[in-house]
Formats: C-alpha cells, structure tokens, sequence
C-alpha cells in the first residue's frame, strides 16, 4: 500500500489512508495540479487475471464521458510499477462538502423540500450510471457518501469499481 508522502504515476502525493479494504484502498492525494483528490488503490498481485485491468479500463472511460452534475469527475486510471507492490489507481475528483449523516447529526431530520432536492440530484446522477453502456448499479449509497456542497447542491463522493476478483479469507485458528 502507498504511504504518505509518496509520489504515485509521477504526479500523485499521497496525503493519507481514507479507507483500507481487502483488495483496494482509498487514498487521499494531492494532483501536481494542486487538487486533491481520491485514489482508489488497486494492487496487481491481487488482481486473478488482465480481463480486470480491461473492465477497469472500461469502467474509467464510462465515467469520464459522464456529465458530472451528481456524480465526481474521474480524472484517469493510472499505474504505478515502481514499488514491489505495483498497483493501478483510479483517480476521481474528492467532492467536498458536508454528508448528509454529519448535517442529520447536527440539525435533525430535514425538511421535506430539502429532501426532495437530494433525492432528485442525486437519482440524476445514477440515471447515468443505470442508462450507461454497462447498466451500473452504483450499491454503495448511504449517508456519509451523499453530501451537501458550499454551493448547496448534493452529491455522490464515489463511483463503484467493476467487479473485482474474490479475495481467499482466512479465519481465525485456520491454518
């Protein structure tokens, strides 16, 4: 996994771990840009064949032909071989904002008009994704992925990865 400070693809420092999974990793990072944004960490010794790289590949055109209205701009899917853990990353703008669960927590339930907005901001966003050559579920919809922007508008911070390859578990006592 990358380590903060590092340069990743030659244009990416990772500023810290935002989420660490079985096979991925979320990353935040600053652009040679200047904006931060989210990488999604993909390590090749845990990808089974190259027909994942091709869906990736696949699902990172989809996305950057997206309006982005809802939905987090995806910069590019890159890679890094420099390290003994090479790895593919997925960069996608990082939407800021305040989620729906921290603004719930501090102000309560919201009116019905508010509601309403989200709800038909957001659905835009995922009639993209659904009427998409691939016919995307996006799955991971909660609270603390929606969130309310300084310009009061919602929106997702993410965009699901294609199906990756089961990871072996191991429970404890088994050897």
């Amino acid at each position: 996994m990358a380590e903060q400070g590092e340069l990743l693809a030659g244009r990416f420092t990772v500023l810290e771990l935002v989420q660490q999974e079985s096979i991925t990793s979320t990353l935040l990072a600053q652009d040679s840009d200047g904006r931060d944004v989210l990488l999604r960490e993909l390590r090749m010794a845990s990808l089974d064949n190259w027909s994942t790289v091709q869906k990736l590949e696949k699902r990172v055109e989809l996305y950057q032909a997206f309006e982005r209205g809802a939905l987090p701009e995806c910069i590019g899917l890159f890679s890094d071989e420099t390290r003994d853990d090479a790895a593919f990353y997925i960069a996608f703008e990082r939407v800021d904002g305040t989620s729906i669960e921290n603004i719930v927590e501090a102000e309560g339930p919201q009116s019905d008009d508010s509601v309403e907005t989200m709800l038909r901001e957001i659905l835009g966003g995922l009639v993209q994704l659904h009427h998409s050559d691939e016919a995307i579920v996006h799955g991971g919809i909660r609270p603390g992925t929606i969130v309310r922007g300084q310009d009061g508008r919602y929106r997702l911070t993410e965009l699901p990865l294609p199906d990756l390859p089961a990871v072996p578990s191991i429970s404890p006592g088994s050897s």
